[in-house]
């Protein structure tokens, strides 16, 4: 995942992430869920806090 277009990467994002988790560790992933949603990463990422800092959390449900 590169480019600039942070549509296209997010779009993209919870599958790779799953991926990752299935092939890396043996998780499969059922759900993620992102706090911030991924609509309020667009927006920080669009215009930066005056810190130029963000923390980015996500919860997500896997099975073994």
């Amino acid at each position: 995942m590169a480019g600039s277009d942070i549509d296209a990467i997010r779009a993209a994002l919870n599958q790779v992430v799953a991926d990752l988790l299935l092939h890396n560790s043996g998780f499969a992933v059922s759900e993620l869920r992102w706090v911030p949603s991924l609509e309020d990463v667009k927006r920080h990422l669009q215009k930066p806090n005056p810190e130029g800092k963000a923390r980015y959390v996500t919860s997500g449900t896997v099975a073994a």
